[in-house]
């Protein structure tokens, strides 16, 4: 029995005398009549699904984040996603999917599903049609949208179920037997069939491969690429609803990988790497991306390639084109082959002095130590921690070249201006060029479907083409048109050039590095939330968010700003989520905090400042809800240092605002 079924002991509906611990044994019973002949697609298959998602559930059930009703609606889903394989007395792959939710709909008898309650008058229990949705959102050809997040069953006492959390697990827990199990084994080319193992832990899917097997490591890496590829709504989902970030990585990794380039790599990993023992971690600092990040496979081979070669480099680019994210990604990719630890050092409104405090935090150094000169703690963390060559040390957003730390670990640097390079040759420096035009088409066909592309191929290539396959403009993009379904791609276009004319953007004017059509769909973009429901909160928040503090604010501190703190939490949640969502927001997990996207802030920031009189009154709120917060926790210093870059920033406001009214 797995923990996860294990979660249900106890559960019950006491209306209907229905104990869902024991009804979820009676479907497994029964499951195997019916996937019986389906052999990869079979009994064992669900099996191991409802292990894997027993790894990916842990933490969400030791936090509360998966509810025990969920659960049962979760292992339901994983002995009857593949029942529609049957079709006509034969085995058919295409739709089974859609096939399985119809099955279940027609017949919920069958499935144990007859004795829940129904609602107005259906011929289906609600809890069937719950379960029949996620069987049919686990093909990853489905838009997770079409799957509900809030699905309501009044057999369950209020409980609001999750269906698009529990499809997404599906879908990890799907593609990660996948991995091994799922081809013919009489096809020696098949990849699937050379991952004898599959390890999940709270962040990683693990393959594990035989190192004996003499195999091209590029087919590894392609079947590791094509899963996150396939996995990446999923994860951006449960990302945006702070679940979790599944990476898909190789063990052992691929050695010598690097010859693939023609050169021999400085650093191998020799051995079992530490962050695949038991219990033990090596250190790693890289955040999951907060952007849709999509292919840019060459960019990371390339990266990895000049890294080897020159062992400090540099990623060049202008703010909105992903610079961080790569790095990010690469961190993920390669972690292997960096056994002493990824450390990572963000100098975006930070100094080294706090980001070596940082480090030395989670460095496996032995005894702490302190230093009451900063400087000289910096040159300690240099010369100690990040002295190992087989460590990676990755320096985000340097403003000057006198930031660039060159210890003994291999380095990455990133920056909007190659002037801040200094000295560094210009052969260590990729300059990250916008998403290559497959790329830019998958983003827009996850974001939009299929068949909305390919009803105009030709306004989606020529829409890429007017924002220079620039990410963060494409996904902007993308969810003007989510909100516009009928919205042409050429009539969008024609919104753009318009809207440029009347932005008569001023060339002295500190966005003008960005396109100005870039500039134009974020300017639309903000216009059309107004359009949605509860809009103008949703606009407000986005120009609150220009007053807050750049080293990232709370929730508190953006409604208190904007005068929404008298509403309920779950709603301002809700808003919030749906900024992040939207991309209009990026989260922090290390921090626990949210930020505004440097040139989108510039965009919100110019419409906020042609209402003074709105622009006084969230200042104001501001200044004051730090003022009280201050005197709320006079006596609690650890609450105060939380706070400090907030309380600060709302000191330097508070001294403008008296400037404006003595003015």
């Amino acid at each position: 029995m797995s923990a996860l079924h294990g979660y249900l002991k106890d559960i019950k509906i006491k209306s209907y005398n229905i104990n869902l611990y024991d009804r979820v044994s009676k479907i497994k019973l029964s499951a195997d009549t019916w996937l019986k002949g389906l052999d990869k697609n079979g009994i064992s298959h669900s099996g191991r699904l409802e292990t894997h998602l027993d790894s990916l559930t842990t933490h969400l059930r030791d936090k509360h984040s998966i509810t025990p009703e969920e659960a049962f609606v979760l292992l339901c889903a994983t002995y009857m996603h593949d029942i529609g394989y049957c079709h006509n007395g034969r085995k058919n792959s295409e739709g089974h999917a859609k096939r399985s939710q119809e099955m279940i709909l027609k017949n919920p008898e069958y499935y144990h599903f007859n004795d829940f309650p129904r609602f107005n008058e259906e011929s289906y229990p609600r809890i069937a049609e719950a379960v029949g949705l996620v069987c049919y959102g686990h093909d990853s050809r489905v838009s997770l949208e079409e799957i509900p997040h809030e699905f309501p069953d009044q057999c369950f006492d209020c409980e609001i179920l999750n269906l698009r959390k529990l499809t997404a697990l599906l879908r990890l827990a799907d593609e990660a037997d996948d991995s091994y199990i799922r081809q013919n084994p009489s096809i020696p080319s098949s990849k699937r069939q050379k991952i004898p193992l599959v390890h999940i832990g709270e962040e990683t899917i693990v393959l594990h491969r035989d190192p004996m097997k003499k195999i091209d490591p590029r087919e590894y890496q392609e079947l590791v690429d094509e899963k996150m590829q396939i996995l990446m709504p999923a994860n951006n989902y449960l990302k945006s609803i702070h679940i979790g970030y599944w990476y898909v990585v190789l063990y052992p990794p691929v050695q010598r990988a690097s010859s693939l380039f023609g050169y021999q790599s400085k650093t191998l990993c020799v051995g079992e790497p530490e962050i695949f023992k038991e219990g033990k971690t090596a250190p790693f600092m890289a955040e999951i991306p907060v952007d849709n990040f999509v292919g840019r496979l060459n960019d990371l081979e390339n990266l990895h390639k000049l890294i080897k070669e020159n062992h400090i480099v540099g990623i060049v680019g202008i703010e909105e084109i992903d610079k961080t994210a790569l790095a990010r990604i690469y961190a993920q990719r390669y972690r292997a082959e960096y056994p002493g630890g990824v450390y990572w050092a963000s100098l975006k409104d930070s100094t080294w002095e706090e980001e070596a405090e940082k480090i030395l935090a989670i460095a496996p150094i032995g005894s702490p130590v302190s230093f009451s000169d900063k400087q000289k703690l910096v040159q300690y963390v240099s010369d100690t921690v990040l002295a190992r060559q087989d460590a990676l040390l990755i320096i985000d957003n340097v403003d000057r070249a006198n930031d660039i730390l060159k210890p003994g670990c291999f380095v990455v640097v990133t920056t909007r201006d190659i002037k801040n390079f200094g000295d560094m040759p210009s052969h260590a420096i990729f300059n990250l060029p916008s998403l290559t035009e497959t790329d830019a088409q998958i983003l827009v066909t996850t974001g939009l479907g299929e068949l909305r592309v390919i009803s105009d191929p030709q306004g989606a290539t020529r829409l890429l083409e007017v924002l220079d396959r620039v990410p963060l403009a494409v996904e902007i993009a993308i969810n003007y048109l989510k909100d516009v379904p009928n919205l042409s791609f050429s009539t969008y276009i024609d919104k753009i050039q318009k809207t440029v004319e009347k932005m008569n953007i001023n060339e002295n004017e500190p966005t003008t590095h960005a396109p100005k059509k870039i500039l134009a769909s974020m300017e639309l973009y903000l216009d059309q939330l107004k359009c949605l429901p509860n809009g103008d909160q949703l606009v407000s928040l986005l120009e609150g968010a220009t007053l807050c503090s750049t080293s990232g604010f709370t929730i508190s501190t953006l409604v208190a700003v904007v005068g929404l703190d008298g509403q309920k939490t779950s709603e301002v949640n809700d808003l919030v989520e749906n900024l992040q969502r939207r991309s209009l927001l990026e989260y922090s997990n290390e921090l626990n905090r949210y930020n505004i996207h440097p040139l989108l802030k510039r965009v919100a920031e110019k419409r906020l400042n042609k209402n003074p009189e709105r622009k006084i009154t969230f200042t104001n709120n501001l200044c004051t809800y730090f003022l009280h917060f201050a005197k709320k926790h006079r006596d609690d210093p650890e609450a105060l240092i939380r706070e400090k870059d907030e309380i600060w920033h709302a000191l330097v406001q508070s001294g403008t605002l008296r400037d404006v009214n003595e003015s």
